[in-house]
């Protein structure tokens, strides 16, 4: 049989030997014998997949965080376009010296539609606090996480 390297055992946890020495061939019918493997190594390596998943996460939440933030100062830019737009009619219709009466019921209908745009933003603004409280909840729960996991890989490696 021949020699494995260290860090062939710790990816392959059987060896083939088909009794000549040689283990290139996957057809044939060959002998199967465990190679030990410390159970230390295994869990070691249970808790470094699990640590890269859990930073994987940690980065999605993250993106996620900051995409909710980009998407709530976009849509706070687009109110306030859009009440300046209405604050120019109002101040256009002004000058115009049209009918008084058309043009009190139109400025009225104008700071309506600015009081609504208003109510959509703080909408928003409530909606972008409550998606970020709940993403930081889940981002303090995953590093809660990760702390626990290289803590306990940190104790397997020393105790091995």
């Amino acid at each position: 049989m021949q020699q494995k390297s260290p860090s062939d055992e710790k990816r392959n946890r059987y060896v083939c030997d088909n009794g000549n020495g040689s283990d290139n061939d996957p057809v044939k019918d060959y002998k199967i014998f465990p190679v030990a493997v410390k159970s230390s190594d295994i869990l070691s390596r249970i808790l470094t997949d699990r640590l890269y998943l859990i930073r994987g996460e940690i980065g999605e939440i993250s993106q996620q965080i900051d995409e909710r933030q980009r998407l709530k100062r976009s849509l706070d830019s687009e109110i306030e376009q859009k009440v300046c737009d209405v604050q120019n009619i109002i101040y256009f219709m002004e000058l115009d010296m049209c009918n008084r009466i058309d043009k009190s019921r139109r400025r009225s209908l104008l700071e309506q539609q600015i009081g609504e745009l208003y109510k959509e933003k703080r909408q928003g603004e409530l909606s972008c606090w409550q998606d970020t409280v709940m993403l930081q909840r889940e981002l303090r729960k995953a590093e809660k996480e990760l702390r626990s996991s290289t803590l306990d890989l940190w104790m397997v490696r020393f105790l091995s």
